[in-house]
This record gives structure tokens, sequence and C-alpha cells, in this order.
């Protein structure tokens, strides 16, 4: 947006997105896997750092894979 008018309201959109669902994961692993508050943060927290990672890198792949494509057509 020009100016950067939505940095703001984008930020504070994400921020309340990974609230719920970092809340709603937590009680599920502990009314599921009937554990405790600090094994299910910790499980939580690898599994969300897990799955960050590999977004990153299938993004990265796709940069790279788009690059080769248009160096290709060239």
């Amino acid at each position: 947006m020009p100016q950067g008018q939505g940095t703001l309201a984008g930020i504070v959109a994400i921020v309340m997105a990974l609230t719920w669902y970092a809340q709603a994961q937590f009680r599920w692993l502990m009314h599921d896997l009937g554990i405790g508050v600090a094994r299910a943060l910790v499980i939580f927290i690898g599994a969300f750092l897990l799955a960050t990672v590999a977004a990153f890198l299938v993004a990265l792949m796709i940069t790279f894979d788009v690059k080769n494509i248009a160096s290709s057509t060239s």
C-alpha cells in the first residue's frame, strides 16, 4: 500500500491470528494427548518452528526454480 498505510493493520492481524492459532493448538495438545502445560508448550513451539522452517525452505526452492525457468527462457 502507498506509504505503508496498512503496515500496522497487517501486523495486528498477524499477531491476532498467531495468538488464536497458538492457543487452539496448545489446548488441543493438552486435551487430546492428556499432557501438562509445559509439555504442550514445548511440543507446540517445536512443531511451529519446524513448520516455519519447512515453509521457508519450500519458498526458497520455488524462488530458485523460478529464477532457473526465467533464465532458460531468455
